[in-house]
């Protein structure tokens, strides 16, 4: 099941790119950044069925042709990687239990847990924070975020936290939480 969320958040950076580069048009299905960006809002006003925006993303598609004439086809190469992985899996829709967290980075200034690890139905990067107060009862939590490639790359102890607190939405669970799991755009909470 497609991640709606994730293409939604994925359109925008495509947007994003159009109005904040200097691109070469000539190549491409469109005029200018205008006629570009009304269909890319198209999309964002109507993504009940989020497919139709794959024809942004194919080879040799518009974004393609656009970003490889205009200097930025790596970072379209980014865009369409996550737009597939968005078009795969559902584990931004309904938490995995089978995250695979290879990459332990250790403790934050908070005494957070830190670690990097992937969805293995799609490869998603995510970053797990786990805390606990060991003197109070019932204190351990934990919060699990997804990674754009480039967050995963540069992540380290002192930027996990507030990457985890920019994301519009992420899981929670542990005891703190009455061992439920959950979804949330509300704050992380540490004391």
């Amino acid at each position: 099941m497609p991640n709606t969320e994730q293409v939604r958040d994925i359109l925008r950076e495509v947007k994003d790119l159009l109005t904040g580069t200097e691109s070469d048009y000539s190549w491409s299905s469109w005029q200018d950044a205008e006629d570009a960006t009304q269909e890319i809002n198209g999309y964002l006003e109507d993504l009940i069925n989020p497919s139709c925006a794959a024809v942004l993303f194919l080879p040799t598609g518009p974004l393609q042709e656009l970003s490889l004439s205009s200097g930025w086809g790596d970072e379209f190469c980014a865009l369409a990687d996550r737009f597939d992985l968005a078009m795969a899996c559902n584990c931004t829709q309904e938490h995995r239990l089978d995250l695979q967290f290879t990459s332990h980075l250790g403790p934050d200034s908070n005494f957070g847990e830190v670690a990097l690890g992937e969805c293995p139905g799609c490869g998603q990067l995510w970053l797990h924070y786990s805390y606990e107060d060991e003197s109070v009862t019932a204190s351990g939590r934990w919060y699990e975020c997804w990674l754009t490639p480039f967050e995963g790359s540069s992540l380290n102890v002192d930027s996990a936290l507030d990457i985890l607190k920019s994301k519009p939405w992420h899981y929670y669970g542990g005891s703190y939480f009455s061992g439920k799991i959950g979804k949330s755009s509300g704050p992380v909470i540490l004391s």
